[in-house]
C-alpha cells in the first residue's frame, strides 16, 4: 500500500510515497501499457504514458473515462492510498526477477466467452447478449511498419461493416500506404514507418467520424495488444534468443487447444510469443486509448469502443476444428498466403481468398447469404487495387498485401462474431496479460 498525492490528472511517480515496490512495477510498464490500480479504493484502468523526447515521461494516466472521472473528483492536494489491483500485475517481482510466466494448467480444452466470462466447452452456447448495433472494424497491422526490400508489406488494412439486427451497411475497405515514410536509420526496437501509428490512427478516426451515431464499435487487431511487464529488453525488428516470451493467452492456446480436435489442422496456425509488445504495437493502442477505446478484458463490463487481439491463423484453426470449412483442406484454407510475389489469373486468386474466408460464413452468428455477399465486396474491392491487378485486368499478385488484406478481413469477421456473441477467447490466469479472440463458440 503506498499514498498518492492528487496534482492533475496523471499520477506521477514522483508523488507515490511508501510505496517504492509499486513504482518499480508501474516503472517496468512500457509506454501504452495498461495496469489496474486501486486508488482511493475505486478500481480503475491506468496506461502508462508515450516517452518524451526527454526520455521515459515518468507518469500514468486514467485510461478509460469512469477511472478519469473517479481521479478527477479527489480534490487538489488530496492524499489517497494506492496500491496494484489484486491478481492482475506481478507487484512482487522487480524488474530484475525472472520473467513472469505462469506455468501450464491443464483446462480441458475451456475457453471464455466474451462478457461474462463464464467458462464453457468448445461447442457450449453462448451466455452474454449480443451488442448491436455495432460497427465492426478489422485492422492487419505491420509491426515494423514494413521492410525496404518489399514495398507491398509497407501497408496496414482496414476492412469495416455496420452490423444491427439481421442487416449490414456496405464493406469498406482501406489500404493506408506507409512507405514514403521509410527511415532506413530507425532505432531496432522502432517501426521503419509510422513508429507513432499516426496513419493508422487517423484512418480509424476518419471511420470514426463517418459513424458518428454509432455508439459501439469493436476493433479487432491482429496483433498481441497487452503484456505484463517481463524483465526483458525491448523488442526489436529482429530479436534474439531470450528476448521474446509467450504470454499466458498462447501458453494456453499452445498447451490446452493445439492438442484439440484433428491434429492436421495444427500445422495452419503457428503462434509466436507475444511479450515484449513492440513500439508501433504499443503506440497504437495508446492512441486508440486517447479516442476512447477499452482493451477487452474478459469479466470486466464492456466500454462502447472495444478493443481485440486476434490472430488469423487461430481464426483459421479454430473454424478447421469445428468442421466450418467442410471439403476444404487446412493447405487449401492457408493458401492464400503462399502466393510468394508471382501472378496468378485473378479468379484463381480469389478462389484462394473465397476458399479462406468461406469458413467464417457459418460461425459468426449472422446469415450465412449476409456473409457471402460480404465476401463478394471484399473481392470485388480487391479487384479494382491497381497494386494488385496487372494492366491487362487479369492477373493479380500474390503479395504480401494480398495476404494482409485477407487477414484484415479475417480481423473483421471476428469483430463481428464478438459483436454477436459468437466468438471465443483464450486467456491465461491474469487478463492483463492479453487474450486471443476468435470466431466460433
Amino acid at each position: 500500500m503506498a499514498n498518492v498525492e492528487r496534482c492533475d490528472s496523471v499520477i506521477w511517480f514522483s508523488h507515490v510515497e511508501h510505496g517504492e515496490h509499486i513504482v518499480t512495477v508501474l516503472e517496468a510498464l512500457q509506454p501504452g501499457q495498461i495496469v489496474e490500480l486501486s486508488v482511493n479504493g475505486y478500481h480503475g484502468l491506468w496506461q502508462r504514458m508515450a516517452a518524451s523526447t526527454q526520455g521515459a515521461t515518468r507518469g500514468i494516466k486514467a485510461a478509460n473515462q469512469d477511472t478519469k472521472e473517479q481521479w478527477l473528483g479527489i480534490p487538489v492536494g488530496q492524499e489517497v492510498e494506492l496500491e496494484i489491483a489484486a491478481g492482475n500485475v506481478p507487484a512482487v517481482q522487480p524488474p530484475d526477477a525472472n520473467p513472469i510466466v505462469t506455468p501450464h494448467r491443464k483446462r480441458d480444452n475451456l475457453l471464455k466467452v466474451p462478457g461474462h466470462g463464464v467458462r464453457v466447452t468448445l461447442n457450449s452456447a453462448p451466455v452474454a447478449p449480443e451488442i448491436l448495433p455495432a460497427l465492426c472494424i478489422g485492422l492487419d497491422l505491420a509491426w515494423w511498419g514494413g521492410s525496404r526490400n518489399n514495398p507491398y508489406t509497407r501497408n496496414d488494412y482496414l476492412w469495416s461493416v455496420l452490423i444491427n439486427d439481421g442487416q449490414s451497411g456496405p464493406v469498406v475497405g482501406t489500404r493506408i500506404v506507409l512507405g514514403e515514410y521509410f527511415n532506413d536509420n530507425a532505432d531496432p526496437t522502432a517501426a521503419n514507418c509510422d513508429p507513432e501509428a499516426a496513419l493508422v490512427l487517423d484512418a480509424i478516426n476518419q471511420l470514426l467520424q463517418q459513424h458518428t451515431t454509432v455508439k459501439r464499435v469493436v476493433l479487432a487487431v491482429d496483433a498481441p495488444l497487452l503484456s505484463l511487464p517481463r524483465d526483458l529488453p525491448m523488442r526489436t525488428r529482429n530479436p534474439v534468443a531470450g528476448t521474446l516470451d509467450y504470454r499466458q493467452p498462447e501458453e494456453q492456446l499452445l498447451a490446452n487447444g493445439l492438442q484439440a480436435g484433428p491434429a492436421e489442422w495444427r500445422v495452419v496456425c503457428p503462434i509466436l510469443p507475444g511479450a515484449p509488445l513492440c513500439s508501433r504495437v504499443s503506440a497504437l493502442v495508446a492512441g486508440l486509448v486517447n479516442m476512447q477505446f477499452q482493451p477487452y478484458i474478459p469479466g470486466q463490463r464492456l466500454g462502447q469502443r472495444i478493443l481485440v487481439e486476434c490472430f488469423p491463423s487461430e481464426a483459421i484453426w479454430s473454424l478447421g476444428i469445428r468442421g466450418r470449412y467442410g471439403n476444404i483442406t487446412p493447405s487449401q484454407a492457408r493458401a492464400y498466403k503462399e502466393g510468394g510475389g508471382g501472378w496468378l489469373p485473378w479468379p484463381q486468386a480469389l478462389h484462394l481468398l473465397h476458399e479462406n474466408l468461406m469458413g467464417f460464413i457459418p460461425a459468426i452468428g449472422m446469415d450465412g447469404q449476409v456473409v457471402a455477399g460480404w465476401i463478394g465486396e471484399i473481392s470485388h474491392r480487391l479487384l479494382l487495387d491497381t497494386e494488385l491487378i496487372d494492366q491487362t485486368g487479369l492477373q493479380m499478385r500474390m503479395c504480401k498485401l494480398f495476404d494482409d488484406a485477407i487477414d484484415s478481413a479475417n480481423c473483421m469477421f471476428t469483430a463481428v462474431a464478438f459483436a454477436k456473441n459468437a466468438a471465443h477467447v483464450w486467456v491465461g490466469e491474469n487478463p492483463y496479460d492479453g487474450h486471443i479472440v476468435g470466431p466460433g463458440r
